[in-house]
């Protein structure tokens, strides 16, 4: 399921209190796949997909800002994946 998230999926406009200014499947460069999501905005990121060695996902982020703004990244991101695991559970 993570490796075909697409940004029609995500619902929300706000990540840590900014606006969504992009959420990419594809690497900007050369327009491979990433195999998940990347959610960015104007003071950090935040990309979300399966390990590649594990049955598990893994969310990466990164903040331009402060540690608090981090932890806000990570708790939006966290509640992201929640919602898109409850979506397909429906």
């Amino acid at each position: 399921m993570l490796k075909t998230l697409n940004a029609e999926l995500i619902s929300i406009d706000l990540l840590a209190g900014e606006k969504i200014e992009k959420i990419l499947s594809d690497a900007s460069g050369n327009a491979a796949s990433i195999g998940g999501l990347k959610i960015v905005t104007k003071n950090g990121w935040v990309a979300m997909r399966p390990s590649g060695t594990e049955d598990i996902y893994k969310i990466y982020v990164e903040s331009f800002v402060s540690t608090q703004h981090l932890k806000q990244l990570q708790k939006d991101a966290q509640d992201v994946m929640d919602m898109l695991f409850s979506d397909i559970a429906i």
